[in-house]
């Protein structure tokens, strides 16, 4: 498994996503029929019903229509369509938007999938925890920045306190991820919304979860340095005890 992600735990990933997974970034219609290909080899293996989750300026293209055509039974929507009752099988998403990729991995009906995307960079994290088969010529995305090990230990930290499954929809789940985040920015810990987002997956955190932090590390960013008088839960010397369990390799 990548380790580009600081303590991503391959356990989790393989329990979550235990199912084949593709991803075609061909421009044009050989990345299109590619990845419909692989769905339709893929769906006669696993089984269940391919669904299209399809933008509307590609549902009418014709090498969808003729893959429809061949196939008795195929469901295509768009992605602000909910999936369809009793639909289990395998899914050609096109364009997805980085946190309802994540969704429609998450979903347990989800037998198989693969991956067209506009941009390299909503599909990442993805990418990185499941390795793709890279369908003809497709690239391989640069994968999302490591945090530190002592943000690792800062996050896993902000895990244990927070309810599950993760959402940081709450005010004291906000409150103690932004504070962690002060105190990581105080320490000149560096990180991204990206590379956050990537560490959250990792570690069995929800799409809706990752999402959150990622905002919250993209508001803070913008927020300046926190002012050291302000309000904080923790003793700003937790970080030192990061700093001790980072070295000592704890998990």
């Amino acid at each position: 498994m990548n380790d580009v992600v600081h303590g991503l735990d391959a356990a989790v990933c393989e329990r979550r996503w235990c199912y084949p997974t593709a991803m075609a970034t061909v421009r044009g219609n050989q990345g299109l029929r590619d990845a419909l290909d692989w769905v339709r080899g893929t769906s006669r293996r696993v089984g269940g019903t391919p669904l299209l989750r399809l933008p509307t300026t590609v549902s009418s293209d014709s090498t969808v229509r003729a893959f429809v055509a061949d196939h008795r039974a195929v469901l295509t929507t768009t992605a602000a369509d909910p999936v369809p009752d009793g639909w289990h099988g395998v899914v050609l998403a096109v364009w997805p938007e980085r946190d309802d990729l994540i969704d429609l991995a998450d979903d347990p009906r989800t037998a198989g999938l693969c991956v067209v995307p506009l941009e390299l960079v909503d599909v990442g994290a993805w990418a990185t925890l499941t390795r793709p088969e890279l369908l003809g010529q497709s690239m391989t995305p640069r994968p999302p920045t490591a945090v530190t090990p002592v943000t690792d230990q800062a996050l896993r930290t902000l895990s244990r306190l927070v309810c599950h499954p993760v959402t940081l929809t709450s005010a004291p789940d906000c409150r103690d991820a932004t504070a962690i985040l002060d105190i990581l920015r105080a320490a000149h810990q560096p990180f991204t919304a990206e590379s956050l987002y990537a560490w959250a997956l990792a570690n069995g955190w929800r799409a809706v979860g990752a999402a959150r932090l990622a905002e919250l590390a993209d508001d803070h960013g913008h927020r300046g340095t926190p002012d050291p008088r302000g309000h904080n839960p923790f003793d700003p010397a937790v970080v030192d005890l990061w700093r001790a369990r980072a070295a000592r390799g704890v998990w």
